[in-house]
């Protein structure tokens, strides 16, 4: 960026600013940042709607500054976060501290300290006050989130209002992958592929002054959770498609002659996103199963997704009888 572009971010969407001194923004999404100036000595940013979290590298002589519409806060190294919802500006700071000086009239600088936080009012100087304390994760959570489920929470914070949830790839949440608010400490997390991933959650007071973050680290398993369903092509085969559908992925397909996959007329790993075409199969019913490849496991630790379906006799025939299935 060069002085007086504006960064904006839409829904879902974040960006992070890196600065030659190693002080860094990240602008999450909905929110809209001007650079105003970037020099050796002195960085400016302005924030014109949204959210800006910054992370100052500390430095001799040097200033980092953020304007907003009520004022303009001055640090030289710490972690802090300004936000301006449309109604009110105010300043969270997680470390250090930041100089919180107001447009009104004869207003001083307001010291906020890490653990505290202020408002900014167009009329008055800075009002500071602690922030609410960290959530703590419940136990179970940060070692294994359920792929059935899904779900994750925390511990109550008194006097919180909401709540809010990042979801990074990284433990600086340089990278950030998800935000999401509730009302209570407990969100159902989007479905991500499988991995361990960063999670940071803080408590939001009722004037929306964000709390210091407990911060925890999960593991989402596998989702073996596919959508699998059976076609008709046109000459008159079948062809075993499945959703969601990844072409950068490969899966393991079975067809048997019964549930529990003893008698197994196929089995192909390999398969591709598109699907796979059967053979022409004798009338009966059939099971089949896909999951997404993980390399070498066993067949029991697979998570298989299972259906079924019948090929009717030709007018006039009758199905040849189906053998007893063999262990294998």
């Amino acid at each position: 960026m060069l002085p007086g572009d504006v960064l904006s971010t839409g829904s879902g969407a974040f960006a992070m600013l890196r600065f030659e001194d190693g002080s860094r923004a990240l602008v999450p999404s909905d929110s809209q940042v001007q650079l105003l100036l970037a020099q050796r000595r002195h960085m400016r940013l302005k924030l014109l709607a949204g959210r800006v979290e910054s992370r100052v590298t500390p430095q001799a002589q040097r200033t980092y500054e953020v304007e907003t519409r009520r004022g303009v806060l001055g640090v030289r190294g710490t972690h802090f976060v300004v936000r301006d919802d449309g109604d009110r500006v105010s300043v969270e700071v997680i470390q250090g501290a930041v100089a919180a000086l107001t447009d009104a009239r004869a207003a001083r600088p307001a010291i906020v300290r890490g653990g505290f936080g202020a408002t900014m009012p167009a009329d008055a100087a800075a009002q500071t006050r602690a922030l609410l304390p960290a959530p703590a994760f419940q136990e179970r959570d940060g070692a294994l989130v359920s792929r059935d489920t899904r779900r994750l929470s925390a511990q109550r914070v008194p006097d919180a209002a909401a709540y809010q949830l990042q979801i990074a790839s990284d433990d600086g949440f340089e990278h950030l992958l998800w935000e999401l608010q509730a009302v209570d400490p407990a969100f159902t997390l989007p479905r991500l592929p499988a991995g361990f991933y960063h999670l940071r959650m803080a408590a939001l007071d009722h004037d929306g002054l964000e709390g210091l973050p407990g911060q925890t680290l999960a593991f989402v398993p596998h989702d073996g959770s596919l959508m699998g369903r059976v076609e008709r092509i046109a000459d008159g085969r079948r062809a075993l498609t499945w959703e969601p559908q990844q072409a950068d992925r490969r899966y393991v397909v079975e067809l048997a002659r019964d549930p529990q996959f003893n008698s197994i007329v196929t089995r192909r790993t390999g398969v591709n996103g598109k699907g796979l075409v059967l053979p022409e199969l004798p009338p009966g019913r059939y099971w089949w199963r896909v999951s997404e490849e993980q390399g070498a496991v066993v067949a029991g630790s697979i998570d298989w997704t299972t259906s079924e379906f019948d090929i009717a006799a030709p007018a006039g025939l009758s199905p040849r009888p189906t053998a007893s299935p063999s262990k294998r």
